[in-house]
């Protein structure tokens, strides 16, 4: 956004300027060939300072990098995982609790054997025997 503004700024500045050139010098009364007049000398170069201002504007925005997009959801590995506070539970406590039963130490839940990562953080699941 800042590059387009910047080329449009840098467009704008120079024709700016090279209208308040011509204004500038533009004869509005002539004597024998000869200009005794310019006109509009104070539009033209306000003009020319307008149009050398949008340039450097215009250079100034051109320059400016880009920002990159932020993703919109991060990496699963962007964060440190917390320490893990949950246990897996001792066979004799839960009697209900089967043996080939996968346990998740981040979260405290119970998968099948089948599942080798927690699904609901990707940790890795630990055998309860």
């Amino acid at each position: 956004m800042a590059r387009a503004a910047g080329i449009v700024s840098l467009v704008l500045g120079a024709v700016g300027a090279i209208a308040g050139l011509v204004l500038y010098y533009s004869c509005t009364r002539t004597f024998f060939g000869g200009c005794v007049q310019y006109g509009f000398r104070d539009v033209g170069l306000l003009a020319m300072i307008f149009g050398g201002v949008l340039v450097v504007v215009g250079i100034v925005l051109f320059a400016i990098p880009e920002k990159q997009a932020m993703p919109a959801v991060a990496p699963p590995y962007a964060y440190p995982m917390p320490p893990s506070m949950y246990q897996p539970p001792v066979s004799a406590a839960t009697p209900n609790v089967q043996r080939n039963e996968m346990f998740c130490p981040t979260c405290g839940n119970h998968y099948p054997a089948e599942y080798k990562v927690c699904p609901r953080d990707s940790s890795e699941l630990r055998s309860i025997s």
